[in-house]
C-alpha cells in the first residue's frame, strides 16, 4: 500500500532529489500491488529520473527505452509470478482441507 509513512518519505525524497538511486531487494518487497507499482516506479524512474536497481532481480531501472520495456516484461511476468503462487497455496490449503475432512 503507498499509506505507508516510509514509502511516502522515500516518495518525496526522491521528488526532491534527495534520493540519487533507489536500490531494491526484489519488486513484491517494493509494493505487491503491480499497478501501483507500476505507476509508482514510472513516477520514480520516469518522472524524477531516479536509477532504480532490484538487487534480487539484477535489474537495473531508468529512463533508457529498453529499460522501459524490460520492466514491462518484468512487470508481466512478477504478476503472472504472483497471481499463480496465490493459486497454487490456496490450491494446497483446499486439498489439505479435504484431506482433513477424510480422515
Amino acid at each position: 500500500s503507498v499509506d505507508r509513512p516510509a514509502f511516502q518519505k522515500m516518495l518525496d525524497d526522491a521528488q526532491t532529489e534527495k534520493i540519487q538511486f533507489l536500490v531494491i531487494d526484489k519488486l513484491d518487497r517494493f509494493m505487491r500491488n503491480m499497478v501501483l507499482c507500476v505507476q509508482n516506479l514510472q513516477k520514480i524512474v520516469q518522472d524524477f529520473h531516479i536509477p532504480t536497481y532490484f538487487v534480487s532481480d539484477n535489474l537495473t531501472l531508468d529512463n533508457d527505452i529498453n529499460n522501459l520495456f524490460q520492466m514491462s516484461l518484468f512487470f508481466w511476468f512478477t504478476d503472472y509470478y504472483l497471481k499463480n503462487l496465490s493459486n497454487e497455496t490456496t490450491k494446497g490449503k483446499h486439498i489439505k482441507a479435504k484431506k482433513g475432512c477424510e480422515n
